[in-house]
């Protein structure tokens, strides 16, 4: 049975900001761009990683397939 996870609204839009969605509150409209999770991916000891790999683990139904594919990779 998986672990219930305990989601705060910063952990929320933490989550929607490092994956650019555009239903967080932080949003601005911009060109096509690489994802703001490309950054913490490369500092797999750091903080935000874990919290957004974390996160990722419970918020993952929201996104799409594409970034399931990416992510999924990075977390196996």
């Amino acid at each position: 049975m998986e672990e219930e996870i305990k989601l705060s609204r910063e952990d929320a839009i933490f989550f929607m900001d490092m994956v650019a969605s555009s239903k967080s509150p932080n949003y601005v409209p911009k060109l096509p761009k690489v994802k703001p999770y490309n950054k913490i991916l490369k500092d797999r000891n750091s903080n935000d990683f874990n919290r957004f790999i974390r996160l990722y683990k419970a918020m993952r139904y929201v996104l799409a397939e594409r970034e399931l594919i990416i992510l999924d990779e990075v977390v196996n």
